[in-house]
């Protein structure tokens, strides 16, 4: 067994970060958060220093006007994606209301935009998976509480349950991570809208394991994610 010492790991994390700002004289910006709270506002956003490239890259958060440089990577592509969506999504969870919004480039007080080839569309929906990502997960945890309902009803049962009612659960159930969701014969279908461009859809499917009081789940999903394997990709799924 290989055992890495805590010195080691700790310079190994530290190469994968900037230990200095963005060298670029126009960082480029191609989308940014606005978070709200009653009449307070919040940004938070990803820098580049190339259109194009993912690294190097920093995420930045201004708050009551002052700019903070949150993380910054060098090495690890999708590192500043994640951890902006991850820290956009614990502001969600404080009760802040965030909307993605595009940034102007430069280009774009011309009097012509150049086409954006194709290394910039698969920049950009690198981006856009990578914040879907986040967001799914935390679909996926707002789920957990029914799923365990489920389990617990199936093994005092023998069988799955039929409906929401069976749980004691009534009809339309919500959250602020999904709009609604329900169960059929103990498959949980959940829809999701804020924040969506399309509305995503989640289908989590139980079976009974062959060891004991054990129940698998399989998971399907409309959604593209970076890791696919945690979800199954349908496209065409319907709610």
């Amino acid at each position: 067994m290989t055992i890495v010492r805590r010195s080691a790991w700790l310079g190994l994390a530290a190469s994968c970060l900037l230990s200095f700002p963005l060298q670029a004289a126009e960082p480029v910006v191609t989308e940014q958060y606005r978070c709200t709270h009653k009449d307070q506002q919040r940004l938070i956003w990803v820098a580049y220093e190339q259109v194009g490239q993912q690294i190097p890259c920093a995420v930045y958060y201004q708050k009551d006007g002052q700019q903070q440089t949150l993380w910054q990577a060098s090495k690890t592509v999708g590192y500043c994606e994640r951890k902006a969506a991850e820290f956009v999504a614990k502001q969600e969870s404080w009760g802040w209301q965030c909307q993605i919004e595009t940034v102007a480039a430069k280009a774009a007080e011309k009097d012509a935009t150049p086409p954006m080839d194709e290394q910039d569309q698969t920049f950009l929906n690198h981006q856009e998976r990578y914040r879907h990502s986040a967001r799914f997960a935390g679909l996926l945890q707002a789920l957990t509480p029914i799923k365990l309902e489920v389990d617990q009803y199936a093994n005092l049962h023998g069988e799955f349950p039929s409906d929401l009612t069976d749980l004691g659960r009534q009809a339309p159930v919500q959250s602020k991570e999904y709009d609604a969701v329900k169960i059929s014969h103990g498959i949980i279908a959940a829809q999701a809208n804020a924040g969506w461009p399309t509305p995503a859809i989640v289908r989590l499917t139980p079976t009974f394991s062959s060891v004991g009081g054990k129940i698998d789940w399989d998971c399907n999903t409309n959604v593209e994610l970076i890791d696919q394997s945690v979800c199954d990709f349908y496209p065409n799924l319907v709610y």
